[in-house]
């Protein structure tokens, strides 16, 4: 069995240089930007291919998310909720390529409940997750990098027969962010916790976040 993996591996390591060299080749001699895209993406996707171990598997997890606010955040937002989907792609025996994304919802605290209508954390993040004993499977870390989409909501207020009223608005914001976490991952369940910290400089708007997600694999 050793000797056959080394075998494939080696085939497809090879065919993944054939691809880039071919790609290199075709890139020069493509004067159109968008054929040039199109063959990155596809020099970069084969070479990934050759990388990775057969026993493991791509997986997609779909699942649900309790936010914890910390900072500045927990002042003003109590806990938040909602779906997350995400995407594995293994590059080595214990290390993989990861994509998040989330829908989340917060609602305001009881004191700010008259002003603010709810904030919505939209996060796409980009990172790497490290198994410390088996492939895919047992404990595990994780770090992540990308943005935070925030839309924050108030509500309508009302200032008196004199003053008028002030109508509900909405704001979006995008911040860059980051996230460290741990989790546990069995045959078809990831349980995961994170920190995730938005780069803001006015206000700390950094979270826990916990995960329970269902997983689904997509070959081998």
């Amino acid at each position: 069995m050793g000797h056959e993996a080394a075998v494939t591996f080696s085939n497809l390591t090879t065919v993944s240089l054939a691809a880039f060299k071919a790609f290199v080749d075709w890139h020069l001699e493509t004067p159109n930007i968008m054929h040039a895209l199109k063959l990155s993406l596809v020099g970069l996707m084969t070479g990934c291919i050759g990388t990775v171990a057969l026993a493991q598997s791509p997986q997609i997890s779909v699942g649900a998310e309790l936010l914890v606010p910390v900072g500045d955040l927990a002042e003003s937002a109590s806990l938040g909720y909602g779906p997350a989907i995400g995407f594995e792609y293994p590059t080595s025996p214990r290390s993989s390529v990861t994509l998040q994304l989330a829908y989340d919802f917060l609602s305001p605290k009881d004191d700010d409940g008259d002003v603010v209508d709810s904030w919505t954390y939209m996060p796409i993040q980009l990172g790497g997750k490290w198994y410390f004993a088996e492939e895919q499977a047992g404990f595990y870390g994780a770090l992540q990098a990308g943005m935070h989409n925030v839309v924050y909501k108030t509500n309508e207020i009302d200032l008196g027969p004199v003053l008028g009223t002030i109508p509900a608005q909405s704001e979006t914001e995008a911040y860059f962010s980051w996230g460290i976490g741990a989790g546990y991952q069995l045959s078809k369940v990831d349980i995961g916790v994170r920190y995730n910290a938005l780069v803001d400089d006015i206000a700390n708007r950094g979270y826990f976040g916990f995960r329970l997600a269902y997983l689904f694999n997509l070959g081998g």
